[in-house]
């Protein structure tokens, strides 16, 4: 047998001594549990048969016979064969790719977290600067702008802009 797929089979013989005369090929293909014919095939010249058209996952039992006009060879080649069976449908997992751990990668995975590391310290160091800076300059408003906000008394506004009060008859 020379190939095997699902739904055909090839196969090729060599030829004995032929006794001078011509002679033909014969292959018969049977199914291996019922022995049922499935397929017959002949060929001229070359012991060369393909079979197509079965079901897929099959047992046969193969018969290649050369006849002549002395008669039929014995005993026939005998062969077991089978169509491929249908790929199943695969429900496991597919295999996880390990990530090979190299001194490169290495390298490149350090410099990221370092750049990484600099950058949240920098973040960090700049929003306390601003929040104590804002703070100081919050307490040196506080002191300059009211001078009584110190010891505690209420501030009240003196002289700037004053509110006024409109009324209904255009004052």
């Amino acid at each position: 047998m020379v190939n095997q797929t699902t739904e055909s089979l090839v196969v090729e013989c060599s030829s004995g001594f032929d006794g001078g005369l011509d002679q033909t090929f014969h292959m018969e293909v049977r199914d291996a549990r019922t022995g049922q014919l499935i397929a017959n095939a002949t060929g001229d010249r070359q012991p060369e048969f393909e079979v197509t058209g079965l079901n897929s996952g099959r047992g046969m039992k193969i018969v290649v016979y050369a006849m002549n006009s002395a008669g039929r060879s014995e005993p026939p080649a005998v062969l077991d064969g089978f169509t491929l069976k249908v790929a199943e449908l695969q429900v496991e997992n597919p295999p996880i790719v390990p990530v090979e751990f190299t001194p490169v990668l290495g390298v490149l995975i350090g410099v990221v977290l370092t750049l990484m590391l600099v950058a949240l310290v920098i973040i960090l160091v700049l929003r306390m600067k601003y929040k104590s800076g804002r703070a100081a300059a919050n307490r040196k408003q506080q002191q300059e702008g009211a001078p009584g906000a110190a010891s505690g008394a209420p501030v009240v506004p003196t002289g700037g802009a004053r509110r006024r009060r409109r009324s209904g008859n255009g004052r």
